[in-house]
């Protein structure tokens, strides 16, 4: 998923997020970046990590993704059943 270009509100949204998460591999230790490539590519990194690596409590300890997943499977079956 690439970080939004369309609106530097939504960009800067997502850096305050990414700094704040600053322990984070993907975080400049810094906390600045140098250009706008450097802070996108950052969060694209925060956002991939924390969406497929990350276990979320809310989720029941499972990622974004593997809670997608799952979810999508029971639509499935559902579907096949209805």
């Amino acid at each position: 998923m690439k970080a939004s270009t369309n609106t530097s509100t939504t960009l800067l949204g997502k850096l305050k997020i990414t700094q704040t998460y600053a322990s984070n591999k993907c975080a400049k230790k810094s906390g600045h970046y140098l250009n706008l490539d450097e802070a996108r590519t950052s969060i694209d990194c925060w956002i991939e990590q924390y969406n497929h690596d990350r276990p979320h409590r809310g989720v029941g300890n499972r990622t974004p993704r593997e809670a997608f997943l799952a979810f999508q499977g029971v639509l499935k079956n559902e579907a096949l059943t209805a």
